[in-house]
């Protein structure tokens, strides 16, 4: 008996030491915040070579304990950014989409999150019969139709809001049907039609009245309606050697094509309301349920694993640092995991120039937003949200300041970045050989045209796409490959130190000079294949049963897309990808 008196004791005392502290604030509200809000200071000032500004809100038991924006909205004006001060909030704005989606489905009796989307949306083609038929709008906004991304083709404009649906049955797969979760903005851009055919109105005018009116969130906004010399938002930014270089607004115009996906900027403040609207369960400040408690919980509730995906999970488990925060798993526009024992639920969020993340533990009432201005580092505020977190929360934190900015050294040793240099080789065979028109049946064209380097008679290769997509073509050492360029005045400058875009030419048959397939690389996750004066074919309409079945034609399916297919899939082996 004194035996296991005097163990339990010992746990209790470990118990302590790890999981209490004094608490410093007194669980003062005004000393919390005064405490988070040098940490904030401290932590900008160490990032200063890569941070110009940075967001920061946090909520505990409804009560909004900091909402304050540091460091500079227009760094090259000096222009200090304010409370008030617009920041985009990237993929967090997903949330809203779903949010939006259960309160519609509330009001909705005949359809639910499980509702397949043909249904909805008759004219919905998908890559084929099975999917197209059986796909839910739990399984858009979940991740888990097994399509690839491709982001480029409505980062650099080649797709808007209203070609993309018709595109959207050549994407292709890259896992079966919920095998895989593989994230997807464009099932995004048809969650956000999915709302406007329950809704009967468009999606941003649905998401303004039925969300943002009612949180009485009055300085959020859409991207694609911020001005360059508007003075109400952060500046994007990217730091180069020679300091903060601008990231133009007028690159996010085209985001409008994925709706519902990531088009949202907003202010500290708004976003303590969005952050006690989701600690409080969907019930707004004068006790009106705005969206029921089942519904919202039901969007924070995972039935998937990331896996191999999960977002930066390694950096954050044990052994490699005291305690473990995983967020492996994905619910509908919100990750789920757990740090030290608690739920979380969170989202990050990321545009050129800007990142955001939104951390909240529902079980001790507390949340955390922050957005920074500056180049793609993730851990800080990762870092950051959990140092608060345990604030918050009264334990010993067991990161400061210092390990936040460091982060994640001392822990990890981490390789440094190498910005990109411009190297030009000599091309191997004449450039017009390249030059033509190359299709793929979810892209469309891209034109590969004769063009000159900027302020310069230099001739090479143009890359021609979209609105915004047009960058000189570089070749490299290795045969028939060339390097995209963004020259300085270029929109896309970024992609020099972010981006090693490949393009690579080929051949189907081996002695012959034009290329008639070209495969681009790296600028998202997928490798595309091209082909020289490909045809869209005509849009088909399926002649299917009910469910799937008995399909005399498929939707994304001909005898000259199977010929083009084998086509691209030798071209494929040929280039070892």
């Amino acid at each position: 008996m004194g035996y296991w008196c005097f163990y339990l004791l010992y746990l209790v005392l470990v118990h302590q030491s790890i999981c209490q502290t004094t608490d410093p604030t007194n669980g003062s509200f005004e000393n919390l915040a005064k405490l988070i809000d040098k940490y904030a200071t401290e932590v900008l000032a160490c990032n200063g070579s890569e941070v110009v500004s940075l967001a920061l809100t946090v909520v505990k038991n409804g009560t909004t304990v900091l909402a304050k924006s540091y460091g500079y909205a227009d760094y090259v004006k000096k222009i200090k950014a304010t409370d008030e001060t617009k920041f985009c909030i990237a993929s967090c704005s997903k949330a809203f989409t779903t949010t939006l989606l259960a309160k519609l489905l509330d009001r909705n009796k005949s359809h639910t999150f499980d509702s397949k989307v043909k249904d909805i949306l008759p004219d919905l083609l998908l890559g084929d019969n099975y999917t197209t038929y059986h796909v839910t709008i739990r399984d858009l906004v979940s991740h888990r139709t097994g399509m690839s991304r491709h982001d480029f083709a409505w980062v650099l404009g080649g797709l808007t809001r209203d070609t993309f649906f018709r595109h959207i049955q050549y994407m292709n797969a890259t896992y079966g049907f919920r095998d895989q979760v593989i994230y997807n903005n464009w099932m995004y851009g048809i969650a956000s039609r999915v709302a406007e055919a329950l809704g009967g109105k468009p999606f941003q005018v649905l998401l303004q009245e039925e969300i943002l009116d009612p949180l009485d969130m009055k300085r959020t906004t859409q991207i694609y309606d911020l001005k360059p010399e508007g003075k109400d938002y952060a500046k994007f930014y990217y730091v180069t050697d020679e300091g903060p270089k601008e990231v133009d607004v007028q690159l996010y115009s085209t985001l409008h094509a994925v709706d519902g996906a990531g088009g949202l900027c907003s202010t500290p403040t708004d976003m303590s309301k969005w952050l006690t609207f989701h600690l409080s369960n969907g019930v707004l400040p004068n006790g009106t349920q705005l969206v029921s408690n089942v519904s919202l919980d039901n969007t924070k509730t995972s039935r998937n694993i990331w896996g191999e995906v999960a977002i930066e999970d390694d950096l954050y488990t044990r052994p490699k640092i005291p305690f473990t925060d995983v967020r492996d798993r994905y619910a509908m526009g919100w990750y789920a995991g757990y740090y030290r024992g608690y739920r979380t639920i969170s989202h990050a969020g990321s545009l050129y120039g800007q990142l955001s993340l939104i951390t909240t533990i529902p079980a001790e009432s507390i949340a955390i937003y922050t957005t920074t201005s500056g180049n793609l580092k993730t851990n800080p505020q990762r870092a950051m949200s959990l140092y608060i977190a345990d604030i918050l929360m009264g334990l010993e934190p067991w990161l400061n300041a210092t390990t936040t900015c460091t982060f994640p050294f001392p822990w990890i040793i981490s390789s440094t970045n190498q910005t990109s240099s411009l190297k030009r080789l000599t091309e191997q065979r004449p450039l017009v050989d390249y030059t033509g028109t190359f299709g793929n049946y979810f892209y469309g064209n891209i034109t590969v045209a004769m063009g000159t380097m900027e302020n310069s008679t230099d001739k090479v290769l143009k890359f021609l796409y979209g609105s915004l997509g047009n960058f000189p073509l570089l070749p490299t050492e290795d045969k028939d490959v060339f390097k995209l360029y963004a020259s300085p005045t270029n929109l896309f400058w970024f992609l020099n130190y972010t981006s090693e875009v490949k393009v690579n030419f080929s051949s189907s048959e081996p002695n012959r000079d034009i290329m008639d397939t070209m495969t681009v690389s790296g600028i998202d996750t997928n490798t595309t294949v091209f082909l020289r004066d490909l045809k869209l074919p005509p849009r088909t309409n399926t002649n299917c049963g009910k469910n799937g079945e008995n399909c005399s034609t498929s939707g994304s399916f001909s005898i000259a897309y199977f010929a083009k297919g084998i086509i691209t899939i030798f071209a494929a082996i040929a280039l070892g990808i």
